[in-house]
């Protein structure tokens, strides 16, 4: 690098040949040329690939369509990133309304000026958990004319305080507006990879509609959801017989044969906000095998963990609170047998047989309790209200706990009959251990 002087130099700026000359306080500075930068992350080219699309558009316009858009440039001034305002030409208005190309909708035909805006947003929703699967709905004040596409970005690692704006917007999918739940967990771990639990982000919405101009962005700021296999609030209310997964992934059904099985008929207070209620004569919940199997097989770490409210007294005939367990087999069984609570997790390997049982001395009352059992590789541990009531480590420990066909059933175990008269809420299914503090959260809340 050189410093210059002159006249001459002075009045350089700029590339030449292989010398970039800047001017600084100190005089000229000569300094050997940056490489060019190489456009060539996803997202880079997919820009440069829409932005080349749109001036060949812009190209095959009429000299009336070009005239068009100028007129209209002239008048409608734009505000820049730095609030100021000014006149662009109508080539760049008519670039301004660029839409990403995708197979899941047609083209995007701007021929005239966009006549309006198309109608805001009203109501943008998402969750994020971490790992994957990631959901968003996103909903606006009436569909305008054409077909509407939504472009989605992300802003990761954010300050919860939303005081600032975000700095780097990545661009997670522009897809056809569907306005209902959709998964795009592809696009988001092709876009940014895994989000990590607890993490603040920012998520940006913009709505598209042909002959009108890109909606205002709709920010949203969101905390990234714990690692959790199934989660089943059972806060639902509607009347059908679906016990809504929170992840949408797998939801549970009620099964009364004698009864009403829509939720709504079976809704009632719960421990954090409302709970099902089983009758104990013909009531239970199936959870699907989809996610149960997987989670409960062999050589698999998992945490069980929800709040139970039983009927009292407890009768002195075991009433299965949550089972999978037939006689001769394995299986996981959560009981109450004379105003005690018994945890049975049985193992069986060939002609071998293992089981291991907790008497947790707690009175059955009509009140909440919180159970939790996990399984770190040999290691069992079952919890009740936050507290561990028994642990052991045995080589069977790590055998299959479930099996298709063999459903995990809240409230019952219906061959031979027992059924479990209470209410149950915030039932989580983990694929992993939880750690003993993170287990007295839970039942803390």
């Amino acid at each position: 690098m050189a410093l210059g002087r002159s006249t001459l130099m002075s009045a350089i700026s700029g590339n030449v040949g292989s010398t970039e000359f800047a001017m600084t306080k100190d005089g000229m500075v000569m300094k050997k040329r940056k490489p060019t930068k190489r456009m060539n992350s996803p997202a880079e080219i997919s820009a440069k690939r829409t932005f080349q699309e749109w001036s060949q558009r812009w190209s095959s316009l009429t000299v009336e369509q070009k005239r068009a858009f100028n007129a209209y440039a002239k008048t409608h001034p734009i505000t820049d990133r730095l609030g100021g305002v000014k006149n662009v030409s109508g080539r760049n208005l008519f670039m301004k309304l660029r839409v990403p190309s995708s197979p899941d909708y047609g083209p995007f035909v701007e021929v005239e000026p966009p006549l309006n805006t198309p109608r805001q947003y009203t109501i943008c929703w998402a969750e994020l958990w971490a790992y994957g699967p990631y959901f968003t709905i996103s909903d606006f004040d009436g569909l305008s004319p054409g077909t509407p596409v939504d472009s989605i970005w992300i802003a990761r690692f954010q300050s919860p305080s939303e005081t600032h704006k975000p700095q780097r917007w990545i661009p997670i999918v522009t897809k056809l507006y569907s306005g209902t739940f959709v998964n795009i967990t592809n696009h988001f771990l092709a876009s940014c990879g895994d989000l990590c639990p607890g993490e603040h982000v920012a998520l940006k919405f913009v709505l598209r509609c042909i002959d009108k101009w890109p909606s205002d962005p709709y920010i949203l700021w969101i905390t990234v959801l714990p690692v959790i296999a199934a989660w089943w609030k059972m806060d639902d209310i509607a009347a059908t017989p679906v016990v809504l997964d929170n992840k949408r992934l797998n939801d549970a059904t009620i099964i009364d044969p004698t009864g009403d099985p829509n939720a709504n008929a079976h809704t009632v207070a719960g421990h954090i906000h409302l709970a099902l209620y089983l009758d104990g004569v013909d009531d239970y919940i199936e959870l699907p095998d989809a996610i149960t199997v997987p989670t409960l097989a062999a050589d698999t770490d998992f945490t069980i963990a929800f709040w139970w409210k039983p009927d009292s007294p407890a009768a002195g005939t075991a009433k299965n609170i949550l089972s999978n367990f037939e006689v001769g087999s394995f299986g996981l069984a959560i009981t109450t047998l004379n105003n005690n609570f018994y945890v049975v997790l049985t193992f069986v390997d060939g002609g071998d047989t293992h089981a291991y049982a907790v008497l947790a001395e707690t009175p059955v009352d009509n009140i909440w309790y919180h159970f939790a059992v996990s399984r770190k590789g040999t290691t069992l541990n079952v919890y009740v209200n936050g507290i561990s009531v028994g642990s052991e480590t045995h080589a069977m420990n790590s055998l299959t706990l479930s099996v298709a066909g063999r459903h995990l059933l809240i409230g019952a175990r219906p061959v031979p009959d027992r059924w479990a008269p209470g209410a149950v809420d915030d039932f989580r299914l983990y694929a992993h251990t939880l750690r003993p503090d993170e287990i007295a959260v839970l039942a803390a809340m």
